[in-house]
């Protein structure tokens, strides 16, 4: 699970300038799962989900969301125990 403090911020396309910004709290719960493939590669994949705590009050958007997560690792614990130690 991550979690972040961030700013939301909408910018008027015509004058350039932010109408509204707010502070608010993401949450995002996942879970994922990693296979070793080769003997320094290591694949994983998982599902989670997005959550935005904020106020509501000048915004209506919702910025829930689906999360969908791809991982390519390189070991380099064990390149270094193999070639450097």
């Amino acid at each position: 699970s991550d979690f972040a403090f961030a700013k939301f911020a909408y910018k008027n396309i015509q004058s350039k300038k932010v109408d509204y910004s707010s502070y608010g709290l993401v949450i995002e719960p996942s879970v994922a799962a990693e296979y070793r493939t080769l003997k320094y590669v290591i694949l994983g994949g998982g599902i989670g989900y997005r959550f935005v705590l904020r106020n509501k009050k000048h915004v209506t958007e919702n910025f829930l969301a689906p999360l969908f997560i791809l991982r390519v690792k390189l070991d380099f614990s064990k390149i270094y125990k193999d070639y450097f130690d």
